[in-house]
């Protein structure tokens, strides 16, 4: 990687950093937040053993987080709140999402698919050129017609 393209997601990481923060402190100090921001509220305040995490947030700067576990707590309630807003707010997810509901999955794995799907498309966008729309909608069809992403996406 470049020094640019570093210096890029470094700044992008401080930012988000400050934006956890932000919305954490207002969470906690039950101030109103917009949708998106509720939505990532949530996915922190669901995360307990994180919390340290949320509490620091303003002080981690542009350094890389991740647990002891290897999970980079700051991306993976960001791609929680994104597939709980897909699921909302986007026909076809959440057609794939009640379908994986009505096979038994519980409602934290079949939005954990969702968000598989999510990050296999953006993969897929910006390795092999494909539409980012066009492919997720393809990718939620199978889905709702019992394709894991495993399938899908290996």
């Amino acid at each position: 990687m470049d020094a640019e393209s570093e210096r890029l997601r470094s700044g992008l990481r401080n930012l988000s950093h400050q934006h956890a923060a932000l919305i954490w402190r207002a969470h906690k100090a039950g101030e109103s937040l917009n949708v998106e921001d509720r939505r990532l509220a949530a996915r922190m305040a669901a995360h307990p053993e994180w919390e340290t995490w949320w509490q620091s947030a303003d002080d981690l700067g542009d350094a890389e987080t991740v647990t002891p576990d290897g999970v980079n707590p700051f991306a993976c309630i960001a791609v929680e709140a994104a597939a709980e807003g897909l699921i909302v707010e986007n026909r076809h997810a959440a057609d794939a999402y009640r379908a994986m509901k009505r096979d038994g999955q519980s409602h934290d794995d079949a939005r954990a698919e969702i968000g598989r799907a999510l990050l296999g498309v953006i993969w897929e966008a910006e390795h092999r050129g494909v539409d980012p729309a066009q492919r997720l909608r393809a990718v939620f069809r199978q889905m709702e017609r019992g394709a894991s992403t495993t399938e899908i996406f290996c």
